[in-house]
């Protein structure tokens, strides 16, 4: 198994999955864009001397979909493992858009998520060549996600989803929210927990690809 790795200022983030999985391979996808932020990133790169397997390193830039796509693209084929926790947004992206829309996104797409001290590995489960709804747009899927998302991990009820929407200007009638909310739950970027006859909403990681979010 190859693992390929999108990288910012955290070598964490690719040191565990490394660690964890044990691929045969490891790739890291990184890049700068000043010098003050190309020492951190550089001082991160030779962390990655811990790893228990050579990781290959292939600078893209930052900011571009076209050169990251480009760069990434040789390095993922049927053995590939993709983790988009690092990185900046568009890295992130580039690499997930190959891991999906190849043979039908069955290439498996991970994030590294820490809880306190300690760490998990989870499996995103988006799929891009559906994705319908606007989420940078002005409508009700996207203020939802905008709400979560601000919530800083922060489970919310759907009443107190409606409030922050509503302050935001963005009233919406019980039926709007739902479909609203549904076509998050569709494409697996929120998730739905019930509590009683209450209902509360969280959003998973995967959704920073889509909506805000700073580089790790």
């Amino acid at each position: 198994m190859k693992l390929v790795s999108t990288m910012g200022w955290n070598a964490e983030v690719v040191l565990e999955p490394i660690r964890i999985l044990n691929p045969e391979e490891a790739v890291v996808f990184y890049g700068y864009y000043d010098q003050r932020n190309r020492e951190r990133i550089e001082e991160e790169l030779r962390r990655l001397n811990e790893a228990p397997v050579k990781v290959k390193l292939v600078r893209v830039d930052p900011f571009s979909m076209e050169d990251c796509i480009e760069k990434m693209k040789p390095h993922i084929d049927d053995g590939t493992v993709a983790n988009i926790t690092g990185g900046t947004k568009i890295m992130s992206f580039a690499l997930s858009l190959l891991a999906t829309h190849r043979r039908g996104g069955e290439i498996p797409i991970i994030y590294y998520i820490t809880e306190g001290k300690k760490g998990k590995i989870v499996r995103i489960p988006a799929i891009f060549e559906k994705m319908k709804v606007d989420l940078n747009g002005d409508n009700a899927s996207s203020y939802i996600l905008r709400v979560l998302m601000n919530a800083n991990g922060k489970k919310l009820s759907t009443r107190e989803i409606k409030e922050k929407m509503k302050a935001m200007g963005k009233n919406v009638e019980g039926s709007t929210f739902n479909q609203a909310k549904n076509n998050l739950l569709w494409y697996n970027l929120i998730k739905e927990e019930k509590e009683g006859r209450r209902k509360f909403y969280e959003v998973y990681p995967v959704a920073k690809i889509f909506v805000g979010g700073e580089e790790q």
